[in-house]
């Protein structure tokens, strides 16, 4: 009884999660049978993998750049949860959702794959759940329904259910949805998982490559990409001649530092900053080697008392010189890099 109660308001908060409401789409037969295909492939990698657990998913989702819609910690970490977009196709959204619950004496997991806006009209993933099913050996039937307005599957293996959900969801004002479902419980681990990498040297250099340098300075290129994200937005855009706008990404396990993207542009200047922790900085041994960079003088050494450290380089890339500006403050695990292009 306990864990239906859990399992019931875990599975409205995530579709509550994503619940607004917008306009309807039919998407061509390819569009969807794609769609189709990437949510199939995204549910047994991810809710179906051996032993899931939030960590593995959250790697998996990063290790994709998957556009991150909702992520959050509660209670003292005790509670995460998260919304990746997948794909998207006309007003169909693919989402992989994911939340956690870190309570004794069991830990409870509930991972989802949504097809937004979107009705199996072909039965392809209804049919991918039954057959996954029957692949499970301890797998019971527990629930089938089948109405004008919706099909529901609900099986039992252990600790774990599973579902199938193809209509219009009861008492949520939105178009029709297709759901992949898993929600376990089970004893906490005797080891606890590792903490997902948020922030690596890797991923700090392709995100100042992606964001910064290979759109550098095409104001729209950077809106563009960095809207594709989800990143947190701020800044108040185009002002006069003035455009400022940043956007960020928080750590949400709480160890490394955010990552922000920074853009200005005025008369004769334009910069984009990238910020990230210095514990997992950008790798400018590489940098210098794939786009050239020349060291320069360094500026003007700090003011007595601080902490930070600047450096200054230049180099030709796409047949303009541009400039870059590294400062560092190890105390506080900052770093910023810069490329800017100053001609006032």
């Amino acid at each position: 009884m306990l864990f239906a109660a859990v399992m019931n308001r875990y599975l409205w908060l995530l579709v509550l999660l994503c619940a607004a409401p917008t306009a309807g789409a039919q998407d061509n037969a390819g569009a969807q049978a794609n769609l189709d295909s990437l949510g199939i492939a995204a549910f047994r990698e991810t809710c179906l993998m051996p032993d899931p657990g939030l960590e593995k998913i959250y790697e998996w989702a990063s290790a994709r750049d998957l556009k991150m819609i909702e992520g959050r910690a509660r209670r003292e970490d005790r509670s995460k949860g998260f919304v990746w977009e997948i794909a998207a196709s006309g007003e169909t959204s693919l989402q992989l959702r994911v939340a956690a619950e870190y309570s004794l004496p069991r830990h409870f997991l509930a991972c989802e794959v949504m097809f937004k806006e979107h009705s199996d009209t072909r039965k392809r993933v209804e049919i991918f759940f039954l057959d996954e099913m029957e692949r499970r050996p301890d797998a019971k039937f527990d629930i089938r329904l089948v109405t004008a307005e919706r099909i529901v599957y609900n099986w039992v293996d252990g600790d774990t259910r599973l579902g199938f959900f193809n209509g219009k969801l009861p008492y949520v004002p939105m178009p029709p949805t297709v759901l992949l479902t898993l929600f376990t419980h089970r004893a906490p681990p005797d080891v606890a998982p590792a903490t997902p990498a948020f922030a690596t040297a890797e991923r700090s250099y392709k995100h100042f490559v992606d964001f910064c340098l290979a759109p550098y300075a095409d104001i729209a290129a950077i809106e563009a990409r960095m809207s594709a994200t989800g990143w947190q937005r701020s800044g108040s855009g185009q002002n006069g001649e003035v455009y400022q706008r940043g956007w960020s990404l928080f750590d949400p396990f709480n160890v490394m530092g955010a990552y922000a993207v920074d853009v200005q542009q005025g008369p004769g200047y334009t910069g984009c900053g990238f910020n990230f922790d210095l514990r997992a900085a950008v790798p400018m041994d590489r940098l210098i080697r794939d786009y050239g960079l020349t060291p320069e003088s360094s500026l003007d050494p700090a003011p007595t008392g601080t902490t930070s450290e600047t450096r200054n380089y230049s180099a030709t890339v796409g047949g303009r010189r541009l400039r870059f500006l590294l400062t560092t403050s190890p105390q506080t695990h900052s770093g910023q890099l810069t490329v800017y292009n100053d001609q006032r």
